[in-house]
């Protein structure tokens, strides 16, 4: 299971995986700016996360450091992981990961 998350973590770094806007968990879909708090409702706890700063510029120009979690999601046996990027909050990204076996 580390040798997974790992593997996870590496492509979360590299930004290989391929991007897309949407996540099915279940019958319900989790798509670029719903909350992470609806991501988890519909789609249970990440099995992992990464945490860094970045810096954003606001909408009066000036620079902060914010906290982006890269979340990853357990979509089930022979199905892919998901990749989830979020912000203050918010997903900004999704991503499809590995197929997990």
């Amino acid at each position: 299971m580390n040798l997974k998350l790992l593997a996870i973590a590496a492509l979360l770094i590299s930004g290989t995986a391929s991007a897309d806007s949407t996540l099915r968990c279940g019958n319900s879909l989790i798509t670029v700016g719903d909350t992470k708090f609806e991501l988890i409702m519909k789609c249970g706890e990440p099995i992992g996360a990464k945490n860094k700063e970045i810096i954003v510029v606001n909408e009066y120009g000036m620079r902060m450091a914010v906290i982006k979690e890269e979340l990853i999601i357990d979509m089930g046996n022979d199905r892919l992981i998901g990749l989830v990027s979020v912000v203050d909050g918010v997903i900004t990204s999704i991503e499809d990961g590995p197929r997990n076996n």
